[in-house]
């Protein structure tokens, strides 16, 4: 009988003691949580938070606007109150600055993929990002850069055209999915003479 009761009760002190680990564990865990999502202060934006220098090393990377950080915020599980104060603070410290994403934006994609106005125009639109920024950075680009990009593009896609009567056309129709606008392209097709329809 002696062995049964003390059985017994070492089975309720087991008990207690999973009980305790997994409420000593769960506290943990909302601690963690509460650390995550703890709101910045004014004073010391940086503080110890954990999201911080996540955030800076994502500002760091490459160049940023203020959507893509937005977005990253909330992959971290970011209330949108603290989203906010991050992204004031990292205006502040000049970690990020929409005019200056589009600017970066607009002559990369120029240089590097030779795309059109159009193209860059309706990819910084789908960012949400202020219209005036966006002219802006379209405004800067290199004209001369720009039609040598275009005259590039076209020269590259008729040296991959057999002969026939619709090489303009299709010329026309790449120029226009890199993003080129139709005047732009028309006036290119009538000054490259590979493109004239032959009489």
């Amino acid at each position: 009988m002696r062995k049964r009761i003390i059985r017994k009760v070492g089975g309720w002190e087991a008990r207690r003691r999973e009980r305790e680990l997994f409420r000593a564990e769960r506290e943990r865990q909302e601690e963690q949580r509460r650390l995550k999502n703890r709101v910045l202060e004014d004073e010391t934006p940086a503080g110890q938070d954990l999201v911080y220098p996540l955030i800076v090393r994502f500002c760091l990377y490459r160049e940023r606007c203020s959507t893509e950080i937005r977005a990253r915020l909330y992959e971290l599980g970011v209330d949108e109150k603290t989203t906010e104060k991050y992204l004031k603070f990292l205006r502040e410290e000049r970690y990020y600055d929409d005019a200056r994403f589009c600017r970066e934006y607009a002559y990369g994609k120029m240089h590097s993929r030779g795309w059109g106005k159009e193209k860059i125009r309706n990819e910084l639109e789908a960012r949400c990002l202020e219209k005036t920024d966006i002219e802006a950075a379209l405004a800067g680009l290199d004209p001369d850069i720009y039609e040598k990009q275009m005259k590039k593009a076209a020269k590259e896609k008729l040296a991959t055209l057999p002969e026939s009567p619709n090489r303009r056309e299709l010329v026309f129709r790449h120029l226009k999915r890199r993003g080129f606008a139709t005047n732009e392209i028309l006036r290119l097709l009538n000054f490259l003479p590979e493109t004239q329809k032959k009489k």
